[in-house]
């Protein structure tokens, strides 16, 4: 990466399994290559400055790491760590108004759903930037926002940096100096994202960050709206000059009032979030910022089944998120964002496999939009990962206090089996070991079974590690290991499958 400019979460952190770590904790910017070993090198600077960290394995080493940055300050409502997120994206994307999100709310209840949040996605604003409803498609927020929570649901509400040239808010904003600067004129700084030309807000500016601030606090206020998710804050939005039209190397960047840099500015963003409107938010982006505990929502996922940006990407993004210190993770919409491709029956029903047992989960496309049968199951999937919510709470309070990690990769839990580093195609939830299926037509998998004695959720058959198996796979079947050492949880896993499955 030339140069290292974040999109979604990348630290700038590297592991190896034997005890080794490698830290820029700084905001300098910097390229990195990896080929036969790992190159960094600082960009524009006369001095640049990194930490190599030494542990006996890579627990020890990377609670050495969290420590240096800071382990998560706060942590997610408990009713989003229970009870799965219903967004409006994918299932209307910018057509979305009022009377289709109360037909959301309605499908919800109907089909008798757990659900604890109902979030309207983009494009709610009249022009982006304004904070504004447009009226046409939403005559009455409030009332809206109400009917969410009569049906027992929390409200939130897409929001972002950005503020287009088109919106009433831009020329002030220009003229109070609340956007980013042009690196070489004396003018704000023209981003281009996925919904048009804009100036990015100054999150460094104290002025700008209050404004934005009353801006989000109305909307509460207003409508009676629970929180936001933010969306944005990537650094590869914030302008540099560049280089013979490429990106090679930056040889200005953009102007603020706290001569921020490009990373510096995601961080900057979920300050803003952290210190503002921490109560059901989410995001998307992070480079050094594990300590403000923030929900780590993976970036959009195509509704394909590979490890390119797949239903595969979902599981290896969320093992890479723990491992770097990220426990609050959401691994983005089930079922994907349908751009290419539309998610069919089988892919959607591996997904809510792989996803339901996550710390967040995330629907959008409805388990209606198929069958009854993928309505059962996504709902017992559900329904389970609800009648566990005490234990994630638990699990998120001791990511707080300790660091360790929600979903957790082998390694991380058996660092000696060399094994485990292999492994990413499983997760560990406390002692529940889940091996999703994230293949097509996949009718067995296998599936590797750590040390230490473990019963099977679907037969109660024990089993010893470390051992490779086989497993049976038909599309409703997730396979599911508990340790047998941790006694209140496989009682309550058996109460569960007695309640739920049978």
């Amino acid at each position: 990466m030339k140069p290292f400019i974040t999109g979604n979460i990348q630290p700038p952190l590297w592991f190896t399994r034997t005890g080794v770590a490698i830290l820029v904790d700084n905001y300098q910017l910097f390229d990195t290559r990896f080929d036969r070993g790992l190159t960094i090198r600082g960009l524009n600077t006369k001095s640049f400055s990194y930490k190599i960290l030494i542990g006996n394995s890579i627990v020890e080493v990377r609670k050495k790491v969290l420590k240096r940055i800071g382990l998560p300050e706060k942590m997610p409502d408990k009713r989003i760590l229970a009870k799965p997120i219903f967004t409006t994206w994918v299932e209307y994307k910018q057509d979305v108004d009022q009377e289709k999100v109360l037909k959301f709310v309605k499908d919800i209840k109907e089909h008798d759903f757990p659900c604890s949040v109902i979030q309207i996605d983009d494009r709610w604003e009249k022009k982006y930037g304004e904070y504004t409803f447009d009226e046409s498609k939403f005559p009455d927020p409030k009332k809206m926002v109400e009917a969410i929570h009569d049906a027992g649901f929390l409200a939130t509400l897409w929001v972002h940096p950005f503020i287009n040239r088109d919106s009433e808010s831009y020329e002030y904003a220009k003229r109070k100096r609340f956007l980013v600067w042009d690196p070489e004129k004396d003018e704000p700084a023209e981003v281009v994202w996925w919904n048009g030309s804009a100036g990015l807000l100054d999150v460094s500016n104290p002025e700008a960050r209050r404004w934005f601030d009353k801006k989000l606090k109305d909307l509460k206020e207003k409508y009676g709206f629970d929180g936001f998710k933010f969306d944005g804050g990537d650094a590869y939005f914030f302008p540099f000059a560049k280089k013979d039209g490429g990106i090679a190397r930056p040889i200005k960047i953009g102007r603020t009032h706290g001569n921020i840099t490009p990373n510096q500015y995601t961080d900057e963003w979920l300050r803003f979030i952290f210190e503002n409107h921490y109560d059901l938010a989410e995001s998307r982006v992070g480079y050094l910022a594990q300590r403000f505990g923030i929900i780590a929502r993976e970036g959009d996922k195509e509704s394909s089944w590979g490890i390119d940006n797949g239903l595969y990407a979902a599981v290896t993004q969320a093992l890479t998120m723990s491992i770097v210190g990220y426990p609050y993770i959401m691994p983005d919409m089930i079922g994907g964002n349908q751009y290419k491709f539309k998610c069919d029956k089988e892919l959607f029903t591996r997904w809510v496999e792989a996803a339901a047992l996550m710390p967040v989960v995330e629907y959008s496309i409805t388990p209606w939009t198929y069958d009854e049968e993928t309505v059962s199951m996504a709902r017992k999937y559900s329904l389970l990962h609800a009648y566990l919510g005490d234990y994630y709470v638990s699990l998120a309070e001791k990511a707080k206090e300790e660091g360790e990690p929600i979903l957790c990769p082998l390694v991380l839990r058996y660092p000696e089996d060399e094994k485990c580093a292999f492994v990413n195609n499983e997760y560990l939830v406390g002692s529940l070991l889940v091996a999703p299926v994230l293949e097509k037509d996949c009718g067995e998998r296998e599936i590797y079974i750590p040390k230490g004695k473990w019963v099977d959720f679907w037969s109660d058959r024990e089993i010893t590690g470390p051992k490779e198996i086989v497993c049976e796979t038909p599309l409703d079947k997730l396979p599911l290991y508990i340790e047998t050492r941790d006694s209140e949880l496989l009682k309550m896993i058996r109460k569960a499958r007695k309640e739920i499955f049978l």
